[in-house]
């Protein structure tokens, strides 16, 4: 028997890690942000494809709609009933919250993917991600800017002299492969587009923009005309590509300036990078909510940007709603809204003195703990979930 749905929806799903239970980041999230709309009077549960009470939910609410639904990418797009997915076979409003650029998306575009695509509304992280939907043919009343956020600050976590770990950084950092390696899977061999392509990647790095822009913005320069990119390569496929190069890239630039100091890595890493950070530790993989755990005895946390210009992601809320101090590479929004030496320590990955900023941090403790403090100030204020959600609502009431 199907159970009656009241309220909205968010689907929970596996990631790109596999990971299909209560211990992963979407797991997490999700119900955080669950729990913040059900704060502001906008009742939402999480449901769980592998919760067997959780899935006569799902059924039932094809037949007792619910209010609402969110999605975080439209995951899980395997979820098919009588040959449609999920989301077309409900008749609310379904949201697709952006976990990361659309730019990384273009699948969920293909035409014929979903019959109610043209419907459904989209939370990007950034402005200038609105531009991306467009191309793909979404109407600008169907997006809202939606940054990540994080969960309210843990008041009983453990004051920064009392954590055992001085450093950690989760996550994961590949091959840093080369230029002709990359442009070697892309199948581009013309030199004019590679050295455009190369150079546009290098604005990536220096904090420009994202590669969208910073490519749109290049090519002309070299003689080419950003449309003709299409003609020589698949242009979805080549911004995706170098999106993710860049993001490698950039995270062996920045930890290449931290090589003095000991760092717990949590995930999986490159041999090489390993071997080129001997004076730190490296640990397996953990699940999100251990990340989280771990978090509450670290002094300090690393974090990069993923080549996001006007937000952070939100393993950068939740270190710092755990208690740590963050020592993060800025962007205009990370530089705007957290102070260096006032609510964070700025990185700069091309700055060779890095290393001994962080030491000289972990060396005033008392300093230290002022500016966790100031920093989780702002952040409550400013930065949770709760904070997060006007317009979304405002696209409910709409």
């Amino acid at each position: 028997m199907t159970q009656p749905v009241s309220g909205g929806l968010f689907l929970q799903s596996g990631t790109s890690y596999q990971e299909l239970d209560e211990e992963s980041y979407v797991h997490v999230i999700s119900q955080d942000m669950a729990d913040a709309l059900s704060g502001l009077a906008v009742p939402c549960r999480t449901v769980n494809l592998l919760n067997k009470e959780d899935v006569e939910i799902i059924a039932g609410a094809i037949v007792n709609t619910p209010a609402f639904l969110l999605t975080l990418n439209f995951m899980p797009l395997g979820f098919e009933l009588s040959g449609k997915y999920y989301v077309d076979l409900l008749n609310c409003k379904v949201f697709c919250l952006c976990l990361d650029s659309p730019i990384r998306l273009t699948g969920l575009f293909e035409d014929g993917l979903f019959e109610r695509i043209g419907e459904f509304y989209f939370g990007v992280l950034e402005n200038s991600h609105r531009e991306i939907l467009q191309s793909y043919g979404i109407e600008q009343d169907k997006i809202f800017t939606f940054p990540h956020a994080g969960p309210p600050a843990d008041e009983t976590a453990p004051r920064f002299r009392d954590r055992p770990i001085n450093v950690m950084f989760s996550g994961g950092i590949g091959t840093d492969e080369p230029a002709v390696n990359i442009f070697a899977k892309l199948g581009i061999g013309d030199p004019a587009l590679q050295s455009a392509l190369e150079e546009a990647c290098e604005n990536v790095l220096g904090g420009q923009g994202d590669i969208v822009h910073c490519v749109d913005q290049i090519l002309p320069a070299h003689g080419i005309e950003p449309a003709a990119l299409n003609a020589m390569a698949n242009r979805a496929t080549v911004l995706e590509t170098l999106d993710g190069w860049t993001r490698t890239r950039r995270r062996h630039r920045l930890f290449a300036t931290l090589k003095d100091i000991k760092i717990d890595f949590y995930g999986v890493f490159d041999d090489a990078f390993k071997a080129a950070h001997p004076n730190s530790t490296f640990h397996d993989p953990v699940s999100y909510r251990r990340v989280i755990e771990i978090s509450k005895t670290a002094k300090i946390t690393v974090n990069d940007t993923i080549n996001l210009m006007d937000s952070a992601l939100f393993r950068y809320y939740y270190a710092l709603a755990d208690g740590c101090l963050m020592a993060s590479e800025t962007n205009p929004f990370i530089a705007r809204e957290f102070k260096d030496g006032e609510h964070i320590i700025h990185l700069n990955n091309a700055d060779p003195g890095n290393g001994d900023k962080i030491n000289s941090y972990l060396a005033e403790p008392d300093k230290s703990e002022s500016m966790i403090a100031a920093a989780q100030a702002h952040y409550t204020a400013h930065h949770t979930w709760a904070a997060r959600m006007q317009p979304l609502i405002a696209c409910l009431q709409t």
